[in-house]
């Protein structure tokens, strides 16, 4: 698991990079689990399903905490 820990206008947030075997529901993918201050946690599925190919996955799914981080501005 890749953790990202990033700060953008004075507030930090993580995301985690967790590869999710296939199972009943989906095929095997990348997945990222993103917290920020003033919203509620949650799994993002970064639609890459290659398991070679973290550094994208890990690069999605820092663009997708920038932009979480970037919405706490509206609610804080």
């Amino acid at each position: 698991m890749e953790k990202i820990i990033l700060k953008v206008d004075g507030y930090t947030g993580t995301a985690e990079v967790k590869w999710i075997e296939e199972n009943q529901w989906s095929i095997a993918h990348y997945e990222a689990f993103i917290s920020v201050p003033f919203q509620n946690s949650r799994w993002e599925n970064l639609f890459i399903y290659s398991k070679e190919k973290l550094t994208e996955a890990t690069e999605k799914a820092k663009q997708y905490l920038e932009m979480a981080l970037s919405r706490c501005n509206l609610c804080g």
